[in-house]
């Protein structure tokens, strides 16, 4: 490196000092014209400025196209042209100095050669090979000239000459050493200021590009002239359960995890692909202008989604550990002409968080209605901080009937939003919100104080006609500081007894948050707290999870129950649930029974199962409730 930067040094220096030496040369020519025979100072004058022309021209094509040759090419020819060119000049005073009578015209030929040999240390001093070589051609003629004519004159001017040489070669070699410090100097600047650079604009976990280098790629894309008229794909990767992994198992296996994904997603892309890391367990990639038509973009954008889903089929090895997991992938078509690429990122975000909505490894595209939705949401999360306050949460009760002969034996607690301006909503539409904007630990001990006291009231009434009330149980409410302290402290408010109510907490909740659920769930259950597994069959655990837990309920997911009667598999699947549950000693809730063929075809399975649905009955006001059992009491 430092001996090709030398060399654009001669180059640049020498294109400066060409031009002067080519206007000497005129000079020197007209000077000496009718002075000295023409046969001599023609050809001499001719090969001097051809000679100096064409190092003008290597100057130019190597300042601008070095590419052509290699280094030691250029290196030959520069070195060579100067030679040749010292040794014209030198040779001028061996060819013009025997016809100059004159002392005064002979001082000027010698003030000529010797003030080109001082010319030439500004543009050959950096290298002291090449500067030695050409003021040896240059000034040993005339010092010969010298010595041959005699003299003591002579001698002290050849004397002379020969200290001057030698002091610009020290003052070359001098020059050369500078240079060589400085560029050395220059070359560990550049490099730690490229590896500042690298590092501001990579990820040091996994060395991909990070969120300022992903916006870099995106500036340039966007200014690139196939944007004009391309489409490109921009693929936003967000890993589910991530931060469960990191909390039960640390931060070093995250961090494996992540540099695992991060060589899975490299084993897909090309060269002409972008890969980064934007922060956590987020990831992005980029095709650029992969078709001309959008629908083309799309088959590409729906080929390469597949390959995404698949690389997380396998397990990612760690510490000994199968780790399973999925990611939630948002889709940006980027079409010819966009240029916002903040606005490139809140699409790729949009869709994103529509894909973890839909459940995990899903995939979602962005189109202008999940923006009008996203807005929605958004207004919707603000109003949930109002909600509250001004009391617009309302509970509904389902009952659980025995299967067999409709028996009530207990009611599911199910809360609805009565929004002022959007009327009744369900829990999906916002409980994703709560969690989000950290609401849910609020709403769900609104909840648990509600049922409580609607369970005082009826006692004190003598209408509690159910052997419980079960309420659902947020696994973020469950995990928060002085869960179990809060919890008995409602209880003991209104007179509540631990038999009368169970929590109800969702299989995938227990199987994100497994070690430390499973010690408040066996701590409540020791205190005479029973639970329930909700919508049990919709995460990805193994049937061996059920005897892992102190439950005594096993609430079946509706999605089983729905299409039951057009697929056995379903039926299989319930049959098998059904038995390992009850040789485990729970109690069978199904879920989302809405015909009788649903139900008598769960009747042949085991008729002492439980259910609930709007076969039965839809959620009712606590009123209703009262209102359609109190007469079981006459």
């Amino acid at each position: 490196m430092v001996d090709q930067k030398l060399l654009r040094d001669l180059f640049m220096h020498t294109n400066s000092s060409l031009t002067t030496l080519l206007v000497l040369s005129v000079l020197f020519f007209m000077f000496l014209l009718g002075k000295v025979p023409g046969s001599l100072l023609y050809p001499w004058f001719f090969l001097v400025f051809t000679i100096n022309l064409s190092r003008l021209y290597d100057t130019y094509v190597y300042l601008h196209k070095e590419h052509q040759k290699t280094y030691q090419k250029w290196y030959k020819i520069f070195t060579y042209k100067s030679y040749v060119t010292a040794l014209l000049w030198g040779s001028s005073s061996l060819l013009f100095l025997p016809h100059i009578g004159d002392l005064e015209l002979r001082n000027v030929v010698f003030i000529f050669i010797v003030g080109i040999g001082s010319g030439a240390m500004s543009s050959i001093s950096p290298d002291t090979r090449a500067a030695a070589t050409y003021l040896f051609l240059l000034t040993m003629p005339l010092f010969a000239y010298l010595i041959f004519q005699g003299g003591s004159t002579n001698y002290v001017l050849a004397f002379m000459l020969f200290a001057y040489f030698f002091l610009l070669i020290r003052v070359s070699r001098n020059t050369c050493d500078t240079l060589i410090t400085n560029y050395k100097q220059e070359e560990a600047y550049k490099a730690t200021q490229n590896e500042l650079s690298y590092l501001a604009r990579h990820d040091d976990l996994t060395s991909l590009a990070n969120r300022r280098g992903f916006v870099e790629y995106m500036q340039n894309l966007v200014e690139e002239k196939h944007h004009q008229d391309h489409f490109s794909i921009f693929f936003y990767l967000d890993l589910n359960q991530f931060k469960t992994i990191n909390d039960t198992m640390g931060h070093n296996v995250g961090d494996q995890l992540l540099i695992l994904v991060a060589n899975r997603l490299r084993l897909l892309i090309t060269e002409d692909y972008f890969l980064s890391r934007q922060g956590g367990d987020e990831f992005s990639i980029v095709l650029p202008f992969v078709a001309t038509s959008k629908k083309e973009a799309q088959k590409k954008a729906y080929r390469f989604s597949v390959k995404l889903q698949k690389a997380f089929v396998s397990a990612f090895l760690i510490e000994g550990l199968h780790l399973y997991i999925k990611g939630s992938i948002g889709i940006v078509i980027i079409e010819p002409k966009m240029e916002d690429i903040e606005e490139i990122i809140r699409y790729a975000d949009i869709a994103m968080y529509n894909a973890k909505r839909k459940g995990r490894n899903a995939v979602a595209y962005y189109n202008a209605t999940l923006d009008i939705e996203r807005k929605k949401l958004f207004r919707l999360r603000h109003d949930l901080y109002r909600a509250i306050e001004n009391h617009e949460f309302r509970l509904y009760y389902q009952p659980i009937v025995t299967i067999k002969d409709d028996r009530l034996r207990a009611a599911e607690t199910l809360v609805r939003w009565y929004h002022p301006k959007l009327g009744v909503l369900l829990p999906e539409t916002f409980i994703p919100l709560a969690i989000e904007s950290g609401l849910i630990d609020e709403i769900g001990w609104l909840v648990i104080d509600l049922v409580c006291k609607q369970i005082m009231k009826w006692k004190s009434q003598s209408l509690f006609l159910s052997e419980y009330i079960s309420v659902n149980v947020n696994a973020i409410q469950l995990q928060g500081s002085n869960f179990e302290e809060k919890f008995w402290g409602i209880l003991k408010k209104y007179g509540v007894k631990a038999h009368e109510i169970r929590l109800e907490i969702t299989e995938n909740s227990l199987i994100d948050n497994f070690e430390q659920t499973k010690e408040i769930i066996e701590r409540l259950r020791v205190e005479g707290i029973r639970c329930a597994i909700d919508d049990f069959g919709m995460g990805y655990s193994s049937l061996s999870y059920l005897k892992k837990f102190s439950f005594s309920v096993l609430k079946i997911d509706r999605a089983f129950i729905k299409d039951i009667l057009e697929k056995p598999d379903d039926i299989f699947l319930v049959e098998s649930i059904v038995s390992i549950g009850k040789k485990l000693g729970y109690h069978i809730i199904i879920e989302g029974i809405e015909t009788e063929e649903q139900k008598n075809l769960l009747i042949n399975i085991d008729d002492s199962l439980q259910y609930q649905g709007f076969l039965f009955s839809p959620p009712l006001t606590a009123y209703a409730f009262t209102k359609r059992f109190q007469a079981s009491l006459a």
